[in-house]
């Protein structure tokens, strides 16, 4: 995954959840198109989870580790940029040119 030829190109999502509340959580790494498509796909991957979930949530991830000895992983959340609205400014007649008076 360290090979991420573009950040806006990837659906990586990570869906957490929780089976009660004292729990640390479960996290899956699916490739998605969206992220209600990630959570269909982390339940079709784990069914058994389903039923017992109190709580969970799901973000898009820029970079994930994942070491297979421990069964854990390290997870980079992807930076959501806020859009900045295009401001279009056309120059009205009289305005942007500085006009001097005389006084006689």
């Amino acid at each position: 995954m360290s090979d991420l030829s573009s950040i806006t190109e990837t659906n990586i999502y990570a869906v957490e959840f929780q089976r009660h509340p004292r729990d640390l959580g479960v996290g899956i790494v699916v490739l998605a198109e969206s992220r209600t498509k990630a959570i269909e796909e982390a339940w079709r991957l784990f069914p058994e989870y389903k039923r017992d979930a109190v709580a969970g949530s799901v973000y898009a991830i820029q970079y994930a580790e994942i070491d297979w000895n421990n069964g854990r992983t390290f997870v980079v959340r992807r930076k959501t940029r806020p859009t900045i609205p295009k401001l279009i400014r056309r120059a009205l007649a009289g305005q942007g040119e500085s006009q001097e008076e005389e006084n006689d």
